[in-house]
């Protein structure tokens, strides 16, 4: 069964010294790209909410889906991306914008949509080997090497083959 969406919490009783921590599950959408990265998909989201004396701590721990494509050979595939932070709120907005709101509501949302497109990778690899496409033709050197190129005398580039020959 699928969780609500993450809505914004009231979290007057953590404001207080006798505040206890409180979980909270949900669901946030998100649609992001990060180079070759990208998330269209619902994140599921389990947050634990501590009293501090400064304000409410979060503790999050964030699994989505994402869809990489290798940043050499253009190889698609899906993968669980998984996500833990921790941050301080407060009534103050931090250096991100983050606060409690004048309700004392807390919206974590923005701070998961944040989490997530840190945390993908901008140019994912494969496999750390990975050899990447031909240049000149475009096939996949990790499958089967390239069968080798005739002189590419059709290249604008070519008349700078000879550039910075020694002999001349």
């Amino acid at each position: 069964m699928a969780s609500p969406i993450l809505r914004p919490v009231v979290v007057t009783d953590l404001l207080r010294p006798s505040g206890h921590a409180r979980m909270v599950e949900g669901e946030v959408p998100l649609d992001l790209r990060a180079g070759e990265s990208q998330v269209r998909a619902t994140a599921r989201v389990q947050a634990t909410l501590l009293p501090s004396g400064e304000g409410v701590v979060s503790e999050i721990i964030v699994k989505v889906p994402a869809s990489l494509a290798c940043s050499r050979c253009l190889t698609e595939w899906d993968e669980g991306v998984e996500v833990s932070a921790r941050r301080l709120f407060t009534r103050v907005p931090d250096e991100d914008g983050y606060a409690i709101g004048p309700d004392d509501r807390l919206d974590l949302a923005p701070w998961v949509r944040d989490e997530v497109s840190v945390s993908l990778p901008d140019d994912p690899l494969c496999r750390p080997g990975c050899l990447g496409l031909c240049s000149v033709c475009g096939a996949d050197l990790n499958t089967a090497p390239c069968e080798g190129h005739s002189e590419q005398s059709s290249s604008p580039f070519a008349v700078l083959k000879d550039l910075f020959d020694s002999t001349s």
